[in-house]
């Protein structure tokens, strides 16, 4: 069964809308680094049957740029998502939805930049 592709892009949206908003509704519960760490064995738990066999079919490549990928994962997965909790403990979801938006403005100001 194929999916349309507008439908995805509405799943994603909702997904990460949603991130925010569940992320703001149990900051006062749940530490942010727990909250990381669980979004991210829920997330793998579903996808990693869907993604098996392009990752064995590109395990050598994976292999090869194991450094690039060891600090990718931690810098645009561990730390964005751990930073992002910690500041819904602070601020509204839709404030934190608004930083995020901006991201691609200041990848682009800052990519000119440097």
């Amino acid at each position: 069964m194929k999916i349309p592709p507008y439908l995805l892009l509405v799943l994603a949206t909702l997904l990460w809308g949603g991130n925010f908003v569940i992320g703001r509704a149990v900051s006062e519960d749940i530490p942010p680094l727990t909250l990381a760490f669980l979004r991210w064995c829920v997330a793998f738990i579903i996808f990693f049957p869907i993604a098996f066999h392009q990752l064995k079919r590109e395990w050598r490549l994976l292999k090869r740029h194991w450094f690039i990928v060891i600090i990718l994962s931690l810098t645009g997965v561990t730390a964005f998502n751990t930073l992002v909790y910690i500041g819904l403990h602070y601020t509204t979801s839709i404030n934190a939805s608004l930083m995020n938006s901006s991201t691609p403005i200041m990848i682009y100001i800052l990519s000119f930049i440097f």
